[in-house]
């Protein structure tokens, strides 16, 4: 194993490890449920949102049958260059309590 995948399995797996080492099994398991429905909620909200990104950029930067013109391209990269942006740097606007 090399040290990228060491580190990539504690960090993936390393809550479990300290969680067997210190808790007892009830709390195992609780944690394991919390965890998993977790993760189930966030697969539910998010993957409809990843597939439309996913077509999206697919057809901006996919060349079809025929090379695209090197204008083209370049059109492409900028748009999905913006586009990502825009997604990276929007916040969502809460309203304000004050």
């Amino acid at each position: 194993m090399t040290l990228q995948s060491l580190v990539k399995h504690f960090l993936t797996e390393g809550d479990k490890m300290i969680l067997s080492w210190f808790s007892p099994l009830r709390d195992q398991g609780g944690y394991a449920i919390a965890v998993n429905y977790g993760s189930l909620i966030a697969r539910i909200v998010f993957q409809p949102i990843e597939e439309t990104l996913r077509v999206f950029f697919s057809r901006i930067l996919g060349g079809g049958a025929k090379e695209k013109e090197s204008e083209e391209q370049k059109t492409s990269l900028r748009q999905s260059a913006e586009t990502l942006r825009s997604l990276l740097q929007s916040r969502p606007r809460c309203p304000s309590f004050s």
